[in-house]
């Protein structure tokens, strides 16, 4: 992945429209880098993982592991 990466580059990335990467910059769900004096905005790539990454869901098979390792942490 690109260090930085335009509108049309993370549109391409998450697979979604212009329209959608402008909403989320403008609610502040991924964070933006606009250069001084222009109207262009960018993102920066490790932004980009952490939002992707952010809304990951656990297998089955690591929930029963956490819950294992939760309950056998247990004082009884």
């Amino acid at each position: 992945m690109k260090e930085f990466l335009s509108v049309a580059d993370l549109c391409e990335v998450l697979n979604v429209s212009k329209s959608t990467v402008h909403k989320m910059s403008s609610k502040g769900t991924i964070p933006v880098y606009k250069p001084e004096g222009t109207k262009l905005i960018y993102f920066y790539g490790e932004d980009v993982l952490a939002y992707f990454f952010k809304g990951r869901i656990p297998s089955k098979a690591e929930v029963q592991e956490q819950t294992l390792k939760d309950l056998s942490s247990l004082k009884v």
